[in-house]
């Protein structure tokens, strides 16, 4: 539940920042994570992270024309 606050605060102060929501939601987990110890095992993240940049990469490829 503390997580889902902080999201919904990063969000909120990320449109006043005229950022995207996502931008706020993922500070907000930044912020909170370490501090209640939900995320122990960093490997994991890391993991997490280079699958998301893999997604983003091939997300990026569809949209070029051939």
């Amino acid at each position: 539940m503390i997580l889902v606050a902080a999201a919904v605060a990063g969000g909120y102060l990320a449109g006043l920042a005229r950022q995207p929501l996502v931008v706020g939601y993922i500070m907000g987990g930044m912020v909170i994570g370490p501090i209640t110890g939900i995320v122990e095992e960093i490997e994991d993240v890391k993991f997490i992270g280079e699958l998301g940049v893999a997604l983003l990469l091939f997300t990026i490829g569809l949209e070029f024309p051939l």
